[in-house]
């Protein structure tokens, strides 16, 4: 019997590949096309190497898409080998991600980003790290520290990692992208906390074992979710508040026009300030984008921001209570929020990879006719 499955497209013979190929190259699409088609096929061509352009200015490469993967497979090994010193590899990756992200941010343009660090996501991982480093030499020189204060570190990281900053990975729909820095530092300052807490609380012992100068830990079950989880988280939230606002109302407003970004007028051109526009502000949504495209906010839209944002971290903080009394609870939500980056990472990989260019492309040619239609008598 043959060995040609029905259907499938037989070869032709050796021997007639030579009289086919005058054939193909007759039939070559490129050698009917007029010289105005020429032209936009040329215009298509480079609109794809602009485009291939964006990804590499983001940073996609070869390498750092390798070091990327790697980095998150190790901290995926690391989490489950060695939870006692988990707390080791939060102040390493701080340590190198931080300033690669200040580089990025301080050449970031059309406006600087460096503004950005003053935001309460990153005022809280500095908080966090100066707490790790007190800590840390303390136990080095052998200092004490009240038991009092060590409870009360242990309830401020607790609250604000567990809560604000592990929900803001869903609500600022962060990405697990390898080669993009930008992201990898959102991903880690919202997601890692909250990772580091879990080995705190829930591998105590081991982690008391291995560093028994650092972390005494012997406070656990005292515990009160009011007094030593939300009230303290709240204060410290509170104490970032007042300052920020201030300055954002009296100097933070005109940056943009320096040449200098915030996390609030980054907020208000985005989606969620379309909605606060719409809803609140009761803004029409040309108004509203003028403004967004101008940079021009009024101290009204601060406050209503400033309100909202509160009103986010007083809710997201009681997500933190649960997280220390259930295991299952903390872990599910570790668990769900990891799941959400690497989604949305997977996400904007397809979107670069089967629709970016094709948009563009479209984007062009919408272009093009408009040009023509305009063009016509």
């Amino acid at each position: 019997g043959s060995r040609h499955r029905a259907g499938a497209p037989q070869q032709p013979p050796v021997d007639m590949m030579g009289d086919l190929l005058p054939m193909v190259a007759d039939h070559n699409p490129c050698s009917n096309l007029t010289e105005s088609e020429r032209k936009v096929v040329e215009a298509c061509l480079l609109k794809v190497e602009a485009e291939a352009g964006k990804r590499r200015h983001e940073f996609l490469s070869t390498w750092t898409f390798f070091i990327g993967v790697v980095n998150a497979l190790g901290i995926a090994w690391f989490f489950g080998a060695y939870p006692q010193h988990f707390w080791i590899l939060y102040t390493l990756e701080l340590l190198v991600l931080f300033p690669i992200r200040w580089h990025i941010q301080v050449r970031a343009a059309p406006l600087s980003q460096k503004f950005y660090w003053l935001d309460f996501c990153w005022f809280a991982n500095f908080c966090g790290f100066l707490i790790l480093g007190l800590l840390f030499f303390a136990g080095l020189e052998n200092k004490y520290i009240e038991p009092h204060t060590r409870r009360l570190f242990f309830g401020v990281c607790w609250g604000i990692a567990t809560g604000p900053l592990l929900s803001a990975v869903g609500l600022l729909a962060n990405a697990l992208v390898f080669h993009d820095p930008n992201n990898t530092v959102s991903t880690f300052i919202h997601l890692f906390p909250s990772l580091a807490m879990y080995t705190v609380r829930w591998h105590s012992s081991a982690v008391h074992q291995a560093w028994p100068m650092i972390f005494h830990l012997d406070y656990l079950n005292e515990i009160d979710l009011t007094w030593d989880i939300y009230v303290p988280s709240a204060l410290l939230y509170l104490a970032w508040l007042g300052p920020y606002t201030a300055w954002l109302l009296f100097s933070g407003l005109q940056l943009p026009g320096h040449g200098h970004d915030t996390i609030f007028h980054a907020t208000m051109r985005g989606p969620l300030g379309d909605s606060l526009a719409k809803y609140i502000l009761r803004r029409s949504a040309s108004d509203h984008k003028r403004r967004a495209r101008q940079n021009d906010f009024s101290m009204s839209d601060v406050g209503v921001y400033m309100l909202f944002h509160a009103c986010l971290v007083a809710i997201a903080l009681f997500l933190a209570l649960p997280c220390f009394r259930y295991i299952h609870f903390h872990g599910a939500m570790n668990l769900g929020m990891t799941l959400l980056t690497i989604y949305n990472g997977a996400s904007r990989y397809s979107y670069f990879m089967l629709k970016s260019y094709g948009k563009a492309i479209r984007s062009m040619l919408d272009d093009c006719r408009m040009r023509e239609s305009f063009s016509k008598p």
